[in-house]
């Protein structure tokens, strides 16, 4: 199809080059015409006309036939590579299950019961009554010091002390809602020898309210008297 136009443009140039040749010649013979001077050239005894005018027809297209190739673009498409995704099936992960490792069950540390608080008091002495008389007489009977007395409440609330010089320890500001018990740890060794309680003495007293009195003052007397001799090591 490119030839065809191709040579059908090549002999429109060729037609239209010669059309213009023969146009210009005739042309500038039209000019020429009227500058000549044929009477010096004409022979004896021959008349001349001389035309008026020249009538030249020249054949002109009337009509062109162009032919102009039209170069169309064609877009073409190309194959495009398409990318598409693949899935490959997997199989879960493993599933973990947090076990649960009980801790040693620690019980809550028992709180130390307190004494009560209350307006209550008690004297307390620890003696050698050697004739456990029930009384103290000095320069006969002897104070025990050191000695550890303790009182135990009805809620297990304990207190300690221990003897002054003179055998006497004193305890105040507690309350007896119920009881109260007064126990004496009398000394394994006084002077060599061990002491106990005199017959008609104790080293236990359990006390309630009631016998405070009043005043919610109380006097007890632990009398001792030696019974045994220590051993040598």
């Amino acid at each position: 199809m490119n030839r065809r136009h191709s040579n059908l443009r090549y002999l429109l140039i060729q037609v239209d080059g010669k059309t213009l040749l023969t146009a210009f010649v005739l042309f500038s013979g039209l000019l020429a015409v009227p500058f000549l001077n044929l009477s010096d050239a004409q022979p004896t005894g021959v008349a001349y006309s001389q035309p008026r005018s020249l009538l030249l027809s020249v054949a002109t297209p009337t009509s062109t036939v162009t032919l102009t190739p039209t170069l169309t673009a064609t877009a073409t498409a190309s194959p495009t590579a398409t990318t598409t995704p693949t899935h490959t099936a997997t199989s879960p992960p493993p599933t973990f299950t947090p076990t649960h490792t009980p801790s040693p069950t620690t019980a809550p540390p028992t709180p130390t019961p307190m004494p009560p608080v209350g307006p209550f008091s008690l004297s307390v002495r620890v003696f050698v009554d050697f004739r456990c008389d029930t009384y103290f007489i000095g320069g006969r009977d002897r104070a025990v010091a050191d000695v550890p007395v303790t009182l135990t409440f009805a809620n297990g609330a304990t207190v300690t002390k221990t003897t002054s010089a003179n055998g006497f320890v004193f305890f105040s500001g507690f309350d007896v809602p119920e009881w109260v018990v007064v126990h004496v740890e009398l000394p394994r060794d006084y002077f060599g020898r061990g002491l106990g309680p005199c017959p008609n003495s104790f080293t236990n007293k359990r006390l309630t309210a009631a016998d405070f009195g009043v005043f919610k003052y109380k006097f007890i007397a632990f009398r001792a008297i030696p019974q045994f001799e220590i051993a040598a090591p």
